[in-house]
């Protein structure tokens, strides 16, 4: 028998994306720039928006998370469309 690994858990987001991004590029923009990094990072892994790892991600600039959220924000919502 192998135990039983846990999943590390889910990060959690003070902020939905898409919800703010219903009222426009720039509400969106200036409520993620409001938001301290590690906010930022927990709103991109929680909502699912990079593949990449969260030691990277850590590692970029707001301005650089506020681009790749917003862009894949605006992605998806293209997609839906």
């Amino acid at each position: 028998l192998h135990p039983a690994v846990p999943h590390p858990p889910r990060a959690s987001s003070i902020l939905n994306p898409f919800s703010a991004y219903r009222n426009g590029e720039g509400m969106l923009r200036r409520q993620l720039a409001a938001l301290a990094t590690r906010h930022l990072v927990n709103i991109a892994v929680a909502h699912e928006l990079t593949d990449q790892p969260r030691h990277v991600l850590e590692s970029l600039s707001d301005a650089d998370l506020i681009e790749l959220i917003v862009t894949a924000v605006r992605e998806r919502d293209l997609v839906t469309d």
